[in-house]
């Protein structure tokens, strides 16, 4: 009768855990319905759950999703503009327990929600957000911009700083609703994908704690020319100084930007030894290898140096 009671528990616990799910999306179609068919081979979970996707400045909706095999998901679009204000607006249209934010680039693997349900139904209550890892969706081309955004695990753990999660990315990030509530959700002068993560993350802790679980992975489209690359960074260094900017915050190791062309140059130096040491902790197997890593590292670091300076430069005038 014991076991059986516990069971019971269990199971109501279960029961009472609401999820919905967030989807911002711009201008992938193609990525999108990728996503959103994956939901179809979801395993099933007792835990009620359903689908916002919000248009950035633009309507997803196609009739395609009309047929009942798409009952739990809804549209929306949101004419403010930016991520930020999408994945708030969905948010807003939530009446779960949880939050569970997604990019429109990723694909869930069948068990990805009941890993999530797991994971949520015996999460401690101080515990604000968790995140889970975003692993390749295609294999790798050796010595690509891909290949070294794989091993560099990028999006495959948090951002630390020391031991401290500094940032989960949302693209794969579960959020309790009254607490994203409570910090006003993602801050919507974030107009650009970049920094808007990290800056949810530094308000959530000051609510209680962040984790990370493994078991909830999603798969991620890692696929970037070396423009993209450039630019992705950029546009993380504008954020980064956004964030430090309006939150009023130290500089500090693994966030600094420079606010001037001529201390872009001054740090160059700090800039080479910390790409060379992200970059040194990936394995390769020759000298070609060694130096697309030290190539990769550094313009990934500048980028984000200079886009941080560019930040900085549109603020003093």
């Amino acid at each position: 009768m014991v076991w059986a009671g516990a069971e019971v528990i269990a199971w109501m616990e279960y029961v009472l855990v609401k999820v919905s799910i967030v989807i911002p999306s711009r201008e992938r179609p193609k990525s999108l319905r990728r996503l959103l068919h994956s939901f179809l081979d979801l395993n099933s979970v007792i835990m009620e759950w359903d689908v916002h996707v919000i248009g950035d400045r633009q309507s997803c909706w196609s009739q395609e999703y009309s047929s009942e095999d798409f009952y739990w998901l809804k549209f929306s679009t949101c004419m403010h503009g930016g991520p930020a204000a999408a994945r708030n607006m969905g948010a807003r249209q939530s009446a779960a327990d949880w939050i569970i934010f997604v990019d429109d680039d990723c694909v869930v693997p069948p068990n990805w929600l009941r890993m999530w349900e797991k994971t949520l139904a015996n999460a401690p209550s101080d515990v604000v957000q968790i995140g889970g890892p975003g692993y390749t969706l295609f294999p790798s081309v050796p010595y690509s911009v891909q290949w070294y955004l794989i091993k560099a695990k990028f999006l495959a753990k948090p951002v630390r700083i020391g031991k401290e999660i500094e940032c989960i990315p949302t693209l794969n990030t579960a959020i309790r609703r009254d607490m994203f509530n409570q910090i006003g959700g993602f801050d919507p002068t974030f107009t650009f994908a970049g920094g808007e993560d990290s800056d949810l993350t530094f308000r959530l802790r000051k609510l209680g704690s962040v984790t990370y679980e493994l078991c909830t992975y999603l798969y991620h489209d890692h696929s970037r020319s070396f423009y993209e690359l450039l630019a992705m960074y950029f546009r993380y260094g504008r954020g980064i100084a956004h964030h430090i900017y309006i939150r009023n915050r130290a500089y500090q190791a693994g966030m600094f930007v420079a606010d001037t062309p001529y201390w872009i140059m001054m740090r160059l130096p700090i800039v080479a030894y910390a790409g060379w040491r992200a970059g040194s902790q990936i394995r390769c197997e020759n000298l070609r290898g060694k130096v697309t890593i030290l190539i990769y590292s550094l313009a990934q670091a500048l980028a984000y140096q200079v886009g941080g300076a560019f930040e900085m430069y549109l603020r003093k005038n």
